[in-house]
């Protein structure tokens, strides 16, 4: 029914009563992204400015002092966990705008303290590659043979026959993404890579990216497409993988999916991987005992956990989806500032920051995203 708070810093440790309980934190969790994800009804303001009077009532002064620190890290579990704190009011609005919290801090996650102080005694990135990007998948629909590439991937994954037509009937609720092509272009061009470290369409396969010989040696990666989540797919439970990025369907060869599993036999060496693709932010269910919560629920989906495994220090995920166009002017501001030497998450504030300044204000225009890991200090 209610919390303990710790605020850390270099000097001090603040301890203060949360005064919400889980249950009322997920209503109000769920209340936010259901009118961000909702293009019918405005922002829910009272719940994001309610959500942060809650959390953080008792240590507000000292966290919105002047002369604190300017990067906020987050540990936080059950619904909590699957919201962009960015996107929380401070207060009521001023003529300067809204006082989201993004404006008085460089926000991110970390999957547990353990792994945060884990990852930070590992230190930066060694790669030689500076960038790989990933996208533009080619939709079974568009294969040459898809009914033998559903059936080739029957087999490798050990699937009935059965599965066949839901997962042909899944697959087809996911559209084409061309706006991903436009998206790594953008990425390339502002961080200067060359034309060979962005892989589309038939090069963007579950092997393709297994075999890519440049990827154990990449500081960044950045995979633009579907997230597919096998809980979304109830007409194709055990048809689909629980956590997976969609990948080309270009022959029989191809697996469609680059799953938690396969992952997690990468060997990474990455400062930051991008998951720029739909809820890959989002806790994977949990059983109650398993997580120690009422509710269930995990930090991180299974899909972005499987990324630290394999040797990333810190992954951006995403909580819902970003527009085409806003999506390229996002990433185009974070990857120039990380070319000037901003840490991710300050990256990701200041292109935050930029898409507001713009008047794209809406929260489904700027907050969706959120770097959840150890990526370096400033």
């Amino acid at each position: 029914d209610s919390g303990v708070g710790m605020l850390i810093d270099r000097d001090t440790v603040r301890v203060f009563r949360i005064g919400i309980g889980e249950s009322e934190a997920a209503a109000l969790v769920a209340r936010i992204k259901d009118s961000v994800r909702n293009p019918e009804v405005a922002f829910d303001r009272a719940a994001a400015r309610g959500l942060f009077d809650r959390l953080f009532g008792e240590g507000r002064e000292a966290l919105l002092a002047a002369g604190a620190p300017g990067r906020l890290i987050v540990d936080a579990t059950g619904a909590l966990a699957s919201l962009p704190f960015s996107v929380l009011l401070t207060g009521d609005a001023t003529a300067q705008g809204e006082p989201w919290l993004v404006r008085r801090f460089a926000v991110m996650s970390v999957p547990s303290m353990r792994a945060f102080v884990t990852a930070r005694a590992v230190g930066a990135s060694r790669g030689a590659t500076p960038f790989l990007g990933f996208g533009d998948f080619t939709p079974l629909a568009a294969a040459p043979a898809p009914a033998a590439i559903t059936r080739s991937v029957l087999q490798a994954k050990r699937l009935p026959a059965g599965c066949e037509a839901p997962l042909a009937a899944a697959l087809a609720r996911l559209p084409q993404l061309p706006g991903t092509a436009a998206e790594l272009a953008a990425v390339q061009r502002a961080i200067g890579a060359d034309a060979g470290s962005v892989l589309l369409r038939e090069r963007f396969t579950d092997r393709g990216v297994l075999d890519e010989a440049r990827l154990s040696d990449a500081r960044v990666l950045m995979f633009s497409t579907h997230g597919l989540f096998g809980a979304d797919f109830p007409e194709a439970a055990g048809c689909l993988p629980d956590a997976a990025l969609l990948t080309s369907a270009v022959s029989d060869k191809a697996g469609l999916f680059l799953d938690s599993a396969q992952v997690l036999d990468l060997k990474l060496d990455a400062d930051l991987v991008v998951l720029s693709a739909c809820d890959t932010g989002n806790p994977q269910p949990v059983a109650p005992g398993e997580s120690g919560l009422a509710s269930g629920g995990d930090a991180l989906s299974g899909l972005a956990r499987s990324f630290f495994y394999a040797g990333a220090r810190s992954v951006m995920v995403s909580h819902w989806v970003l527009p085409d166009e806003d999506t390229v002017a996002l990433m185009t501001v974070f990857f120039e500032r990380l070319q000037g030497g901003d840490a991710g998450p300050e990256a990701l504030r200041a292109a935050q920051l930029a898409q507001i300044g713009r008047g794209a204000d809406d929260p489904l225009q700027w907050a969706a995203l959120a770097v959840v890991g150890a990526p370096p200090a400033r």
